[in-house]
Formats: structure tokens, sequence, C-alpha cells
């Protein structure tokens, strides 16, 4: 006669503790994007892109102020018609694209220091535009004040022309860098996409009809048998 196997030992297993529920944040919520800590290149993108808004802002405003104070040597024309008088680029055309610029780096910057993808991406678009169009201009500046030297004793605006040329095109370069690192791109992830739920309908019975019944098990035989 044989006796059943003894029931296996269970005491090396150990307890394994629950871990404690986590705060429910409802569907489709994710977590903020970004990390605690912002790196060091993510923090200095924000940095260039309040610097170049504040260039912007400074050369729209002087170029406001300018235009209204030389407008007494166009009588004959409009405000607004004497800006766009003369040769590409004129007054008009560089007053609206600082005017542009100022607005794209002021949307930028609060988004990129709370670390939305969006931000970084759109940063990405408007500098790459604003590098070509920041050399044309101080190109053309440049060139067009070469025809005209200064006079003994008078400054020569060639040299601000191009300082401050090569300031706003430092900047636009150093953003457009920027958002290409690593340490950008990790603190403004981008958002997963979401998975796609396909809810397949159980088999019904129809009504009135019994379900099948269940086969009933083979008995087993006793053990020592």
């Amino acid at each position: 006669m044989s006796y059943p196997p003894p029931p296996p030992d269970r005491t090396h297993l150990q307890y394994q503790p629950v871990p404690p529920p986590q705060p429910h944040q409802g569907p489709g919520v994710l977590p903020p994007a970004g990390g605690p800590e912002r790196p060091g290149p993510a923090t200095l993108a924000v940095l260039a892109v309040w610097a170049l808004a504040a260039l912007m802002a400074y050369f729209t405003v002087d170029l406001v102020l300018t235009s209204m104070d030389q407008r007494h040597f166009f009588d004959e024309y409009g405000y607004v018609e004497m800006l766009f008088l003369g040769d590409f680029p004129q007054v008009g055309v560089v007053m609206i694209t600082y005017a542009v610029f100022l607005v794209c780096a002021v949307a930028t910057a609060p988004g990129l220091a709370k670390g939305r993808a969006g931000a970084r991406i759109f940063g990405i678009v408007w500098t790459s535009v604003a590098i070509p169009v920041f050399v044309t201009y101080t190109v053309l500046n440049y060139q067009a004040l070469a025809l005209f030297p200064p006079l003994p004793g008078e400054p020569d605006l060639r040299i601000s022309i191009f300082g401050w040329g090569a300031a706003r095109l430092a900047l636009a370069l150093l953003i457009f860098v920027l958002m290409l690192t690593p340490g950008v791109r990790a603190w403004t992830p981008t958002r997963p996409a979401a998975a796609l739920v396909v809810m397949v309908p159980h088999a019904q019975q129809p009504y009135g009809q019994q379900p099948y019944p269940s086969q009933p098990h083979p008995p087993q035989p006793p053990y020592g048998r």
C-alpha cells in the first residue's frame, strides 16, 4: 500500500509586501513633461530664447522711434507708405520681421521652460528661418552703408550694424543647436501614441435556449490502487 506524496515545502517562500496604491490621475492623463530638475542645456536654451526676444523687442522699438523721427523728411508720403520706400529690405519689412520673431520667441520660452516638446519643435522651425534672414539683412545693410563712407570724425555705422547682426545671428544659431542636443530632447519628451483598445463582444445564447451542459469529469482512482 502506497501513500500520497507529502505536500510541497513552502517554507522557502517569503512574504512579498503589496506596493501602496498609486494616486489615480484619470483616464488619458500622462505625467507632466520634463523632469524634476532642468538640465543645463535646457536652461541655457530658455535663457537664449529670452535674450533673443529682448533683442528683437529692442530692434522693433528702435525702428519705430527712428522712423517717427525721420517722418518730417517724407511729408508727401504717409507713415505706412514711408516705411516701405526704397530697396529691399525696407524699414517696414525689417520691422515686421523683428516683430514676428519676437512673438515666436515669447511663445517658445515658457513652453520650453516647462518641458513641452511642441515648444522645442516650434523653436527649431522658426530659428531655421531666422538664421538665413538675419544673415541676409546684415549683408544687405552692410553693403548699403559701404556706399556712404563716414565723414572724418563720425562713427562708422557699419561696425555697429555688423555687431548687432552678429549678436542676433549667434543667438539664433545657439538656440537652433541647443534644441537638437540630447539634454534638451530629454527635457522635452514627445508624448507616446495612445493605445488602440478594441472591444470584442462575447457570444450570447439565443433567447429561450438552454446552455449546453458541461461534461462531468471522470472519477479519479484512489491512491494506492
